[in-house]
């Protein structure tokens, strides 16, 4: 979210301050041309407030299920068929934990929509005593080494996971293979 404000906002607002600035400027030596910069300072706005809402409605917490059906609506439009297994390995998982996965697999969804040429998007999940693992494959044309490092999808997937303590390892050499491994927390009991 901190990098969707100061991306977005962050010049979008500049830029509202700037057209406000000439505005002011333009009213002494040429008020007509004030309209102008006024009509584009209200639309900036206006696209600002909907990239707020945007952004706000991102923050509602989404379970992997729910992403799952989302996605595999997403991937049947774009002709992708999508296999899960074992989801029953993700009851019991926190809700914040939950949150980051689905942020993951919709990112990780968006690229193979974009850039694998895949026919076939696979889902898996797994779980030992100590960890939670959520694996997202798919059967298209891979991703070069350097390309794990240079995508922003991949640097923001890996900056989520590290919020609980979470890594990310890709395979790009038969497709693209995405393995997201978290800690299992339990929480402490009150006696």
């Amino acid at each position: 979210m901190a990098r969707d404000l100061h991306d977005n906002l962050g010049q979008s607002f500049s830029m509202i301050t700037l057209k406000a600035g000439y505005a002011r400027k333009l009213l002494a030596k040429k008020p007509d041309a004030v309209p102008e910069q006024l009509l584009a300072i209200e639309q900036a706005s206006r696209q600002n407030l909907k990239m707020v809402r945007d952004i706000v409605a991102g923050l509602r917490q989404t379970t992997i299920a729910e992403e799952l059906i989302n996605q595999e609506r997403n991937l049947s439009v774009a002709g992708i068929i999508l296999l899960t297994k074992d989801e029953n390995q993700i009851e019991g998982l926190p809700q914040s934990n939950q949150q980051v996965l689905a942020q993951c697999l919709h990112e990780a969804v968006t690229n193979i929509i974009r850039y694998s040429h895949a026919t076939e998007c696979y889902v898996t999940f797994a779980q030992s005593a100590t960890t939670f693992q959520m694996t997202i494959q798919d059967n298209g044309r891979g991703l070069k080494k350097a390309d794990q490092f240079k995508s922003h999808g991949m640097a923001g997937m890996r900056e989520r996971l590290e919020v609980i303590q979470g890594e990310l390892t890709v395979d790009g050499r038969h497709g693209t293979t995405l393995t997201l491994t978290m800690p299992i927390v339990t929480e402490a009991k009150n006696d």
